[in-house]
């Protein structure tokens, strides 16, 4: 069996940080993108930090998952409001966002089995990967 170091989901942090950068390049903005922004950078800073150490449910675990819900919640509305994908592009998000949705139970579910356990990392690998995505269709 192959084992998965938790540490690879602090790499995965810094795909918020390329996308922080990439969004100073997204060409439409409404005033709840600059808000997104702000987010996306600071979920950069406490994914980082979390992931350095994960101790379930410090203030820094707390701090993430809160600001995680907040730029979730704000990529979705903002691409489905403001930037909603064409037709065919709009099927893919859906494939993605039901993906994300899929890894965050899959994620939630081994973490309360064993915290930072192969499966619980695996998913929430998945987790960063399908939610950098969402993050990507928000400002592209």
């Amino acid at each position: 069996m192959v084992e998965v170091d938790f540490r690879i989901l602090q790499k995965m942090s810094f795909l918020l940080l390329l996308t922080f950068i990439l969004s100073f390049f997204h060409r439409v903005k409404h005033e709840i993108f600059y808000f997104l922004q702000i987010i996306v950078g600071i979920l950069f800073l406490t994914s980082t930090l979390f992931w350095n150490n994960p101790v379930r449910n410090s203030l820094i675990h707390r701090l993430d998952a809160s600001i995680v819900r907040i730029a979730i919640t704000l990529c979705i509305l903002y691409t489905l409001i403001y930037n909603i994908p064409e037709s065919s592009f709009l099927y893919i998000y859906f494939i993605i966002l039901g993906l994300f949705i899929l890894s965050f139970l899959g994620s939630n579910y081994y973490s309360r089995i064993e915290w930072c356990c192969e499966n619980h990392i695996l998913y929430h690998s998945f987790l960063h990967y399908y939610g950098w995505i969402i993050g990507l269709f928000a400002i592209a």
